[in-house]
């Protein structure tokens, strides 16, 4: 099952010299539109991969911020859940309820990022919900019309680039950990096997989450 999990996740971009950031893309950083205090949201998420495939109703939660907070819930059509994943600055956490199988990662990782998908999509989904601020770009290049920077990962132990527009605006994210590679770009995450597509996306933005429903244990 594990050489599964990680032939969907291979090697997606190369090296790149970077240089320093450069005044515009400081200013785009600095007066990008802040994420809102709290987000719910809905999509039609089509996945295919050698681990699990399909079309779900996904549920997403999360708190934005500089310790982002995330949970995400797959459903079928018919039946009960089939993923169930949580993700916070001091853990990964989730479930595949049909099987039974869990895992659990502390954060940061102690030695080696683990080599596991639900990891990969936990670091996922703190990327996209902590903000790319100029304290974070470690280096930064032109490309076309955007940026490509080097960033301060969330989770230590892997390399993430983010490609950034003039108005700040993140338009694509690229990650690397432990030899394993793997992209998002606007609802869109693939790498080798894996593809994971969002249709349909509603989102709300309601006044406040409680912390327990980030600090529970998901459900098998």
């Amino acid at each position: 099952m594990r050489s599964a999990l990680l032939a969907a996740l291979l090697p997606l971009t190369a090296c790149r010299t970077l240089g320093p950031p450069p005044p515009a893309l400081i200013r785009a950083l600095e007066t990008a539109p802040p994420m809102p205090e709290a987000v719910r949201e809905r999509a039609t998420l089509r996945v295919d991969s050698p681990r699990l495939s399909g079309v779900f109703e996904a549920v997403l939660v999360a708190r934005p911020g500089s310790a982002a907070r995330a949970r995400l819930q797959l459903f079928p059509d018919v039946g009960g859940k089939v993923l169930d994943l949580v993700a916070t600055p001091r853990r990964i956490a989730g479930t595949f309820p049909p099987t039974g199988e869990s895992f659990e990662a502390a954060l940061p990782p102690a030695g080696a990022a683990p080599r596991h998908l639900l990891f990969f999509m936990g670091v996922t989904l703190l990327e996209l919900f902590t903000p790319v601020t100029p304290g974070r770009v470690r280096g930064a290049r032109p490309d076309c019309d955007a940026w490509e920077v080097e960033l301060e990962p969330v989770v230590a132990g892997g390399e993430v680039r983010a490609w950034i527009d003039p108005a700040g605006a993140v338009t694509r994210r690229a990650f690397r950990y432990h030899g394993v590679s793997w992209q998002e770009t606007a609802g869109r995450i693939e790498g080798g096997a894996f593809r994971m597509t969002a249709e349909g996306r509603s989102r709300g933005t309601p006044s406040a989450l409680p912390d327990a429903l980030f600090e529970a244990r998901p459900h098998r």
